[in-house]
């Protein structure tokens, strides 16, 4: 009778165990999601940061005070973006392929040659970019946010929302309802 009591105390020990376990397990995990979805975001920001700050740098350094915009009517984003991948192919200027591609995305940076030049296609650049000619002075303009707001089967983003940068370099977080039909900011194209 003894060795009884003893394996019904071990086994309720095990499931008072085990049922500590079920509640905390799913709320560490839920924890560790939402930090990693904050970490994309801020990585996100600092991309679209630095993206505008060289759309500032090239509407500076050609004299045109317009943001770089692609051959075409519409033109895709990774058009326009490849103007200013151009501008900065000198050595030091130089862009990095990284800096295009969102870590809350599921796509991979653009190869890179010998020399370190790159050119972006829809495969390998996160980010929307203005579909018209942008002045640089002036009152802020949304210029570049996360492409792809409502195609979450394909490739995945922010959930929610997106981040969205002006032409001040101003990075803001726009919820899902404040966008457009097509799931961008008026104005930018993917």
């Amino acid at each position: 009778m003894r060795g009884t009591g003893k394996r019904t105390a071990s086994l309720l020990s095990i499931l008072a165990v085990m049922l500590i376990l079920s509640i905390v397990v799913p709320a560490a995990i839920a924890i560790l999601k939402r930090s990693r979805s904050t970490a994309h975001k801020v990585a996100c920001t600092g991309n679209l940061r630095e993206i505008a700050k060289m759309g500032m740098l090239y509407a500076d350094s050609t004299g045109l005070r317009l943001y770089p915009l692609g051959a075409g009517e519409h033109p895709r984003a990774h058009e326009s973006l490849n103007v200013m991948v151009a501008f900065y192919s000198a050595p030091g200027l130089r862009l990095r392929p990284e800096l295009f591609v969102c870590r809350s995305w599921n796509g991979s940076p653009a190869p890179a040659d010998a020399d370190g030049n790159f050119s972006l296609s829809e495969e390998t650049c996160a980010y929307s970019w203005t579909s018209t000619s942008v002045s640089a002075p002036g009152g802020a303009v949304v210029i570049s946010s996360d492409k792809h707001a409502f195609s979450w089967s394909r490739r995945s983003g922010h959930y929610g929302g997106m981040n969205v940068v002006d032409s001040h370099a101003s990075v803001e977080w726009i919820p899902v309802e404040h966008l457009g039909p097509d799931g961008l900011p008026e104005g930018l194209t993917r």
